[in-house]
């Protein structure tokens, strides 16, 4: 793919990214260096050494320094100080993170012994092996860039993301590292211990789960990571952006002599307006100080389909090059619909907006990947929209995207949360003790003791101190005229059932009730 947009000052910089060097960055921290930040111990445990630079007194932090490595001397003065490194001989392979600290600064250092598979696998030849069922049944070696990250858990002590090799999350196409253990087999404690953009090597059995290339839980652990020398700050998911177009900003950190942002050249709707560089360094205590870039863009607006572009920042230190991509989504012309229009739509590209009720969420592999929605029409699932993670059960939301299928079941997919009704739940007396209020929804739940008109479900709640009268409990969400009729008689709702509500606060003649209401569930008293 060409490119399209460079920063002309940046230009000399490109010029450096050319080639990507299988060795790890060194440090260039002004006060703490180390000529090397990477180093690899033959099987033999012979001896290597680094040069230690720095401005005031440091020290080896003892706590990481494994019982098969000896380090001499494990601490020193300012100035520049030799380092050996030595180990007792072994067959196979392990690794070490090391951590200098002087003063408030932190400098890691990586260190492996042992012969790692001469046939390291590429993330596509790990994918290719998977998808033609040719994986060896035992542990292989993968090198990739971190391009998608589910979860870092430092409660359960493992992690869910996915490798590319070229830093680009495609779903299907990447190999996802499923609960898979930190350097060493060890658990992860921190939840924040690798970043997009990283890159690993993993050693782990490769499996299809459901089409989908991956390493099982528990049987992955990372050998080494190559941190990147660039981070998207924000936005923290992929920016959607209205098909009216406009500006959108991306903030990045990045460690380097320079920083470049690249727009595809084919991709004419989207160009960079403007770059604000940071005038100084993070100054908090930090293994990776950084300094940071504000980036605007600008998309044309979309009188077509819903369209997608891949932006590369990249970064160089003088040796190594490291890039990440972000994904940006701009919304095409838009249909209003229900639930069942939706349905009763072809499978295709064109965009559709719906609003409904959360009836519930979808979760895969334990992880939370969609909803289900639900208006006066129908439900239908929304699969893994941006801004998923804001969504929870009972909220009325506003989701955009294609009509879509799985195993011949509808969904929605490939689409963004567009807006988000937050419903909080209370009891019946919190409730008639809110202020008087259109727009502000909250779900009720209560025994029905009296039911005053069956036809559109006005009905008096009760949980055996407080009751509240609901004016109107309809089918659900965008119901009008008719479509408020008869949802008693087809669910069989009568007096004694538990019913949740959702609705307004209201009042009619200094009578408190709720207003404006959506079934949400009930429990038949039998």
């Amino acid at each position: 793919m060409k490119l399209r947009y460079i920063i002309p000052t940046l230009i000399a910089v490109i010029a450096v990214l050319v080639g990507c060097s299988d060795n790890f960055e060194p440090s260039y921290l002004s006060d703490l260096r180390v000529s090397k930040s990477y180093m690899s111990i033959d099987e033999a445990g012979n001896p290597i050494n680094i040069t230690v630079t720095s401005a005031s007194e440091w020290a080896f932090d003892a706590e990481n320094i494994p019982s098969w490595l000896t380090v001499s001397p494990t601490s020193g003065s300012a100035g520049q100080t030799t380092v050996t490194f030595k180990a007792d001989a072994m067959t196979d392979f392990r690794s070490a993170k090391l951590t200098i600290v002087s003063g408030t600064l932190i400098q890691e250092i990586n260190i492996v012994q042992g012969k790692m598979a001469t046939d390291t696998l590429t993330v596509t030849q790990a994918v290719e092996m998977v998808k033609a069922g040719t994986q060896p049944g035992g542990a292989v070696f993968v090198r990739g860039i971190v391009c998608k990250i589910d979860e870092i858990s430092a409660s359960y002590g493992n992690a869910t993301y996915y490798l590319s090799d070229d830093g680009t999350y495609a779903p299907g196409n990447n190999l996802e590292i499923y609960r898979g253990a930190w350097l060493n087999g060890e658990k992860f404690t921190k939840g924040d211990e690798f970043d997009l953009g990283d890159i690993m090597v993993i050693k782990g059995n490769l499996v299809d789960y459901k089409g989908q290339p991956e390493t099982p839980q528990g049987g992955c652990q990372v050998i080494s990571i190559k941190k990147s020398l660039v981070k998207i700050i924000s936005p923290v998911d992929a920016p959607v952006i209205n098909a009216e177009g406009g500006k959108f900003e991306v903030k990045v950190a990045y460690k380097g002599i320079g920083l470049a942002p690249v727009v595809p050249e084919d991709v004419t709707w989207l160009r960079m307006t403007n770059m604000v560089l940071s005038t100084g360094t993070v100054t908090a205590v930090t293994p990776n100080p950084a300094d940071t870039a504000v980036v605007t863009f600008y998309a044309s607006p979309n009188e077509a389909s819903t369209r997608d572009a891949s932006i590369e920042f990249k970064c160089t230190d003088g040796t190594n090059s490291s890039k990440i991509s972000l994904t940006v989504t701009q919304l095409g012309d838009i249909t209003d619909a229900t639930v069942a229009t939706f349905l009763a739509a072809s499978v295709g590209e064109a965009q559709y907006r719906l609003t409904g009720v959360v009836d519930s969420l979808y979760y895969y592999k334990g992880n939370v990947a969609g909803f289900y929605l639900r208006d006066y029409s129908g439900t239908t699932m929304a699969y893994n929209p941006t801004g998923l993670a804001d969504v929870k059960v009972s909220d009325v939301v506003t989701v955009v995207g294609k009509r879509a299928e799985y195993k011949e079941v509808a969904q929605l997919s490939g689409g963004a949360v567009e807006k988000i009704i937050s419903v909080v739940a209370v009891s019946l007396a919190d409730f008639l003790a809110k202020e008087v209020s259109s727009d502000v929804y909250y779900l009720i739940t209560g025994t029905i003791k009296e039911i005053a008109n069956p036809t559109f479900g006005n009905v008096y709640l009760t949980d055996g101190t407080t009751e509240v009268y609901v004016f109107g409990c309809y089918p659900g969400w965008g119901a009008t005229g008719d479509f408020r009729k008869g949802l008693f008689e087809k669910l069989g709702i009568k007096v004694g059932d538990k019913l949740s509500v959702i609705g307004v606060r209201g009042e009619h003649n200094g009578t408190q009730q709720m207003a404006n209401g959506i079934y949400f569930s009930h429990e038949s008293a039998e």
